[in-house]
């Protein structure tokens, strides 16, 4: 068996030094090396395999467990580094892939999530409010390398900063982030970049855009830097405007609210009022088609403007408005059966009423009928007239007609009607003529729409229907016979009587002038409210002045007849064409009109009219 080399006894292949070998076999000596029997170490191999294939090899020693545990140690490294790898990998793909705008731009850092609110649009679908998302100026004052350079920088593109407090937000490193500067323009915003300043950022956030600027300030409203409804439709409609797919359409036009604000601003410039109002409502369906407040604001920017130019004059304005109150008075105590179109009252002298003594303008002679105290606006006569009515006949009229409650049009800015809390003989008499009684603009317009669509109550609204029939009717407040009465009676008034500087040419209009006193001074609010076409009534236009200054012109009158008159004219001959109502003669003058065309064959022009 010499043929045996030792690298074949199982013993000698495993020992690969003799400290190991030491180990495992105590009996193995260096030094002495015993003859070696290589015949019997081949025995005892052959028996050691046929063991070993009877029973499982050992799992327990010291070289086991050594290679076991290098093993797992092994393979957790490489675990951990695969894992590394992959969200490095993962990373850079969403950098480059999904993130890359916002990465890429100079000096941009990803924008938080933003607000969200959708439009606000007029009756056509042009655009009122809207949100555009524009860049900002964020600084992080800790990433900052030389505040004097950056506060230089910034204060040279963006002068109207205050300096002081700029300077205190860029050296205030307890701050991560501060923002310095909302609504950039793009020429600033490539002004700063071009300045290479470390730690300025320009992510874009939410900022509300009105397209018509002050045309729509006080029913539109506005919002607040990080545009949350504060005023107006803004406000009242938060809850659908926060849903981006919800518009809201309004029953505005902005072709209509322009005539109405630019003929009303130049009439309060010219009379120097402190204040001027005007609402257009569609007499059927209480649609507002326009509502101007003057002075108005800039919504972008309210708190520019004073509380006052914010004050929503045609939904705050409860003041007394004097004789246009006298139309709901007629109408009571002839609807009510307090009086015929025949009876007639002593206007010649005036009237004790307790301790009050009222007085007209101007003074009259002789008795005259209901049509004719409307037309002379006597408040002598009108005074009589609610007295026979009684107070609380005439205040359950006011309050079938809505007068004396709260709107509920689509604004929050609503004053409470005030009005005597009990109807004394001097209180029904006052209330008769406006004087003891405040509401708003838009009650006197919605009260004077029942009285011309046929007897029915409207609300004001501020939304368009999607359909006219499915706007809800009103209950009805008085006869179709006495709404016909009082439309005759409005159109005698501006043929004949103290509005006829409000007449058009060109459509047949009917209407009453109101003026009243203030307490405490000698100024007056001066209105007119119209009713046109007024023989098939469409819409009611209200015009207030308030402290208009008489001119030499009008002999230093102020009156409702001399200043709300002429600008009424001045609107209804523009608003004729785009709310398309056919231009006809005004049948008042038929007569005077084919007499002057009797020898003529000259059509009869569509061009507007001059007014008074």
């Amino acid at each position: 068996m010499s043929s045996f080399s030792p690298r074949m006894s199982g013993r000698a292949q495993h020992f690969t030094s003799p400290a190991l070998a030491s180990r495992l076999d105590p009996g193995y000596h260096r030094s002495a090396p015993a003859p070696h029997d290589y015949m019997a170490d081949a025995q005892i191999e052959a028996q050691q395999a046929t063991a070993a294939a009877a029973s499982p090899a050992p799992t327990s020693g010291f070289l086991n467990n050594d290679l076991r545990i290098g093993r797992g140690r092994l393979m957790l490294l490489a675990l951990l580094f695969m894992l590394g790898y992959l969200a490095i990998g993962a990373r850079l793909v969403w950098l480059t892939g999904l993130d890359g705008p916002q990465v890429a731009s100079v000096g941009q850092t990803p924008a938080a999530p933003v607000h969200k609110r959708a439009d606000i649009l007029d009756r056509n679908g042009a655009v009122l409010a809207k949100t555009l998302y524009r860049p900002a100026l964020v600084a992080h004052p800790r990433k900052i390398r030389d505040v004097d350079e950056a506060f230089s920088a910034i204060m040279q593109v963006v002068p109207d900063l205050n300096p002081t407090n700029l300077l205190e937000r860029l050296s205030n490193t307890d701050r991560v982030e501060v923002q310095i500067k909302r609504n950039l323009t793009p020429s600033q915003v490539k002004q700063l970049n071009s300045k290479g300043i470390i730690g300025l950022y320009y992510p874009k956030l939410p900022s509300r855009h009105y397209p018509n600027g002050d045309l729509f300030s006080h029913p539109v409203g506005y919002t607040d830097i990080d545009t949350k409804g504060l005023a107006g439709m803004e406000y009242i409609f938060e809850g659908q405007l926060s849903d981006l797919a919800k518009t809201v359409k309004t029953s505005l036009d902005v072709g209509l609210q322009y005539i109405v604000k630019s003929e009303l601003e130049t009439q309060m410039e010219a009379f120097q009022a402190k204040r001027a109002a005007a609402v257009l409502m569609d007499v059927n369906s209480g649609e507002v088609l326009s509502m101007v407040s003057l002075p108005s604001f800039d919504p972008a920017d309210p708190t520019a403007s004073s509380r006052t130019a914010r004050r929503n004059s045609v939904t705050q304005g409860a003041i007394e408005l004097g004789s246009t109150f006298k139309l709901f008075t007629i109408a009571a105590a002839l609807d009510r059966g307090a009086i015929t179109t025949r009876d007639t009252f002593d206007v010649s002298k005036p009237l004790h009423v307790v301790d009050r003594v009222i007085n007209d303008y101007h003074r009259y002679t002789g008795r005259m009928d209901a049509k004719h105290i409307l037309q002379e606006s006597s408040n002598i006569g009108a005074a009589q007239i609610g007295l026979q009515l009684g107070g609380d006949q005439l205040r359950s009229f006011l309050d079938d007609l809505g007068m004396l409650s709260i709107s509920q049009v689509e604004v929050p800015e609503i004053d409470t009607p005030q009005f005597p809390a009990r109807m004394t003989d001097v209180s029904t008499a006052t209330v008769s003529y406006g004087h003891g009684i405040a509401v708003s603009p838009l009650h006197v317009a919605a009260g004077v729409a029942a009285l011309a669509n046929g007897g029915i109550r409207v609300e004001p609204t501020l939304l368009k229907a999607s359909e006219p029939s499915t706007r809800p009717m009103g209950p009805r407040v008085l006869s179709q016979e006495t709404s016909h009465i009082m439309l005759d009676f409005m159109r005698s008034i501006v043929a004949s009587g103290t509005g006829k500087k409000a007449r058009v040419e060109s459509v047949a209009i009917g209407g009453k002038t109101g003026t009243a006193d203030k307490y405490g001074s000698d100024e007056v609010v001066s209105s007119f409210v119209s009713v046109f076409p007024i023989d098939n009534p469409k819409y009611v236009l209200y015009v207030v002045f308030d402290e208009p200054k008489g001119r030499a012109d009008t002999f230093n009158f102020a009156t409702g007849g001399w200043v709300a008159a002429p600008v009424t004219c001045r609107i209804i001959n523009r608003l004729i064409s785009p709310l398309g109502i056919m231009p006809v003669r005004n049948t008042d003058d038929m007569w005077q009109m084919m007499q002057k065309t009797a020898d003529s064959q000259d059509p009869i022009s569509n061009e507007p009219a001059s007014c008074n």
